[in-house]
């Protein structure tokens, strides 16, 4: 997906609810499993991102540029959300349960083919946070410790998925 695009589809979201906009900005930002991004309650946000991943329960810490967490901030106080609720909340009044997953793929995959886009989905924000990673270091294996992936031919999957290249070669 064009840089371009990553940026569209993130516009796009957002004019459907601001939730969308930055859950799409986030994952690309992150890289974090759609199932853990949906967790996301405001104090898990400091200097840093602070979580342990629901997968493989490794503890992710990463620091967001302070342009990001402004954009959080913001999005907090417009919600009004307490420490406790979740960023990502449901849409029914209960804001002590995240959006589903599967609402989460639909709104992206919906917005993607309004757009002329296929084969885009929640995963893809991962997908997108492992190319740019690759492009900017070109070492396999930094990618592959960074996504968390037990095997290489995992992370390969992700970048030929996106950069369509066979990387096998080079």
């Amino acid at each position: 997906m064009a840089p371009g695009k990553v940026s569209e589809m993130g516009h796009n979201l957002g004019i459907h609810h601001t939730r969308y906009g930055l859950l799409w900005d986030l994952g690309v930002e992150t890289g974090l499993r759609i199932g853990d991004l949906l967790t996301l309650r405001p104090q898990d946000f400091g200097p840093q991102i602070s979580l342990v991943q629901a997968k493989n329960g490794q503890r992710y810490v990463s620091k967001l540029s302070g342009s990001f967490l402004k954009k959080i901030d913001k999005y907090v106080d417009f919600y009004k959300l307490r420490a406790d609720e979740f960023i990502f909340f449901s849409s029914d009044p209960n804001r002590y349960r995240p959006m589903s997953r599967q609402w989460a793929h639909r709104i992206i995959a919906r917005t993607a083919s309004e757009m002329g886009l296929e084969f885009i989905g929640a995963h893809s924000m991962r997908k997108i946070y492992a190319c740019r990673l690759f492009l900017k270091n070109r070492a396999l294996k930094c990618v592959q410790d960074e996504m968390g992936h037990k095997y290489s031919s995992t992370t390969l999957i992700y970048l030929q998925d996106l950069l369509g290249e066979d990387l096998r070669a080079g």
